[in-house]
């Protein structure tokens, strides 16, 4: 019997395919299944609208991600490198970030820089697919606000809703 086609390609397979020449296939940072019709994250709108900066240098994370996060009602903002991203969050307020730590410019130094900016403090959230060597220090830096790709929809959005409602709950009391 013929292999079934996997559902997505994580993000080392897609780069290294490009090196090599080969045609690479679509590449999902969410988990098929997650984003069900039936899904109360796919169905429930979420308390207010929140203006999100997704920083990755994959036109289709970017693409992924924006739809999914548009769709739940949010305002999403795109960037494709560490310095656009800098200069978008230099712009205009954020509720919060999504940034691929593999970028070109940096994503792990462009979280950081984000996290520096009054409006972002504790809301950026840092992705990458290709933790393996380095899990423990991203792990104990960054903790619960770090995604490893593919991640499940539901978890991408709690964390990034979370965090914001922590934020305006904190700004609301101070």
């Amino acid at each position: 019997a013929p292999a079934q086609p996997r559902p997505f390609v994580h993000l080392r397979s897609l780069r290294a395919r490009r090196l090599s020449g080969s045609a690479p296939r679509a590449y999902s940072p969410v988990m098929p299944g997650h984003e069900e019709p039936g899904s109360p994250w796919y169905t429930k709108k979420p308390a207010r609208t929140l203006r999100i900066l997704v920083a990755d240098d994959e036109p289709t994370v970017r693409y992924t991600l924006s739809r999914l996060l548009e769709r739940r009602g949010h305002q999403v903002v795109v960037a494709e490198d560490a310095q656009e991203a800098l200069r978008l969050a230099g712009e205009g307020e954020f509720d919060a970030a999504l940034v691929d730590a593999r970028m070109p410019g940096d994503g792990v130094e462009l979280f950081r820089r984000l996290e520096q900016l009054p409006g972002l403090q504790g809301r950026a959230v840092l992705m990458s697919g290709d933790v393996e060597r380095d899990r423990a220090s991203i792990e104990a830096e960054f903790g619960a606000r770090f995604l490893k790709k593919p991640f499940k929809y539901d978890a991408m959005v709690g964390l990034i809703e979370g965090l914001a409602g922590q934020a305006a709950a904190g700004g609301e009391q101070g």
